[in-house]
């Protein structure tokens, strides 16, 4: 599978010629702390990146990486699809800006009938454009409010919905919030991440529901920050027949999950419900844009007043020109099912390393190209952290993510192919092979605690 629509260039391998993170890389670091507020910047590695290619990505030092982050699960087409950077450029040249909300373009509305066909329901649909996920999201908030007259949001601990003020409020990441407002308005629940813990948790949503003070829950269908975790199969019927009994709305949240991340359009088909929302981002245009949207049932999105929910930059033209050549992409490429052949293949060759180092690696688990392997931290806390700087120093850029960092996130662009998922599975069995007859270096504990510090999640509550 070719995505490259340009002059073939020597395929990329990933090559580390000075030890992460180099000495240009700590030069830009200090200019970093030196003009950017330490609130944009959380830090895996100490990293500075100079370009991208394919799968790959090149730091300022000269390393080369194979990308097992995809900016935040947004560059799900890699980096050499240069159709969508045409589709934006052409498109900008044309109209680089109307104001969607006083004068509507063409293309957004061809977006938008996109949308409708490649998300699930059969019922009258529509969208509500906006620029982030975490927009998407409030967007979200604000019509199950206004559709249902109702104050209160069942949502659920550990979850990352975004970093607006909302969104953050929501979500277990973020350093403050107003706790009585809070209460007032959102009611945290433990995500069912476990087959034992479905009924309980279903039944004190029950209770929640019976006082009919809910508007709406929403989830996400997998996990995301939080670990990659997957809830039991039958959990999300019974969620949906359940907000059926009490007319609340399901919204889900495929921000990180959606646009062919697991193998479906949205990972919500996996488990055969039609929720009443979705909420989309991130990869919606490939990372070549920032876009998002809202998509539901008409009458839940057109329970706004017109102009309630607008935005200047909301429907941009080439964005939407950008997000539409993606879709067309994924579609014609067929990438959704070469996304569960090599998630089925990683998932295989990463089950082998937890069975032959199950001191290290306590479980695998998730779908298609959004992977988790649970590091097992009893005896240290930082061995997740450690694990996932040693797979950088041998070219392998991963997360590390979870309650307590202990999750390696396996999504790389939808685009690789074996050669690059057979260098993943190889990379994770030496670090573990290395650890277990050596131990863990010393650098790689001084590295950790200089520049680790990746997301940190807190439990809303």
């Amino acid at each position: 599978m070719n995505m490259v629509d340009a002059p073939m260039k020597p395929k990329l391998k990933p090559r580390v010629r000075v030890s992460p993170p180099g000495p240009c890389s700590l030069a830009a670091l200090d200019q970093l702390h030196s003009t950017i507020g330490r609130g944009n910047y959380m830090g895996l590695y100490g990293i500075t990146i100079a370009g991208c290619r394919d799968l790959f990505l090149t730091d300022v030092d000269g390393n080369v990486y194979l990308d097992c982050i995809s900016g935040a699960a947004s560059t799900n087409i890699g980096y050499d699809c240069h159709s969508v950077a045409e589709a934006y450029y052409e498109t900008s040249l044309a109209f680089p800006h109307t104001c969607f909300s006083y004068s509507p373009s063409q293309v957004v509305m061809e977006l938008a009938a996109t949308l409708l066909r490649i998300t699930p329901g059969d019922y009258s649909k529509k969208v509500l454009f906006s620029l982030s996920g975490s927009r998407a999201f409030e967007n979200a908030l604000e019509v199950m409010w206004q559709y249902t007259g109702r104050r209160k949001i069942i949502v659920f601990e550990h979850a990352y919905h975004g970093a607006t003020w909302l969104a953050q409020w929501v979500s277990g990441f973020r350093g403050h919030r107003l706790e009585e407002f809070y209460h007032q308005m959102f009611l945290p629940l433990p995500y069912p991440g476990a087959p034992s813990s479905s009924q309980p948790i279903l039944a004190s949503m029950e209770k929640l529901l019976a006082t009919g003070e809910v508007a709406g829950v929403v989830i996400e269908p997998i996990q995301g920050d939080a670990g990659v975790v997957c809830p039991p199969d039958r959990f999300f019927t019974s969620l949906a027949a359940l907000l059926k009994k009490y007319n609340v709305v399901l919204a889900v949240d495929e921000i990180q999950n959606g646009m062919g991340r697991t193998g479906q359009w949205w990972s919500i088909e996996h488990y055969g419900v039609v929720p009443d929302l979705i909420i989309m981002g991130k990869a919606l245009a490939g990372g070549y844009a920032p876009v998002s949207a809202l998509v539901g049932r008409a009458e839940i999105i057109d329970s706004m007043e017109p102009g309630k929910q607008i935005g200047t930059f909301i429907g941009h033209p080439p964005s939407s020109a950008a997000a539409l050549e993606t879709i067309r992409v994924i579609e014609e490429n067929g990438l959704l099912d070469h996304v569960t052949r090599m998630g089925e293949h990683l998932i295989q060759g990463l089950g082998k390393i937890q069975q032959r180092f199950p001191t290290l690696v306590r479980a695998v688990r998730g779908k298609g190209l959004l992977l988790g392997l649970e590091i097992d931290i009893e005896n240290d806390g930082n061995l997740g952290k450690y694990f996932a700087m040693a797979c950088v120093e041998k070219g392998l850029y991963i997360g590390f993510y979870g309650v307590r960092q202990n999750v390696l996130r396996i999504s790389p662009p939808l685009t690789i192919q074996m050669e690059e998922a057979d260098f993943i599975i190889k990379t994770i069995r030496e670090v573990a092979q290395s650890f277990l007859q050596t131990g863990i270096p010393e650098r790689i504990r001084e590295k950790v605690e200089r520049f680790a510090i990746g997301l940190a999640m807190t439990c809303p509550g």
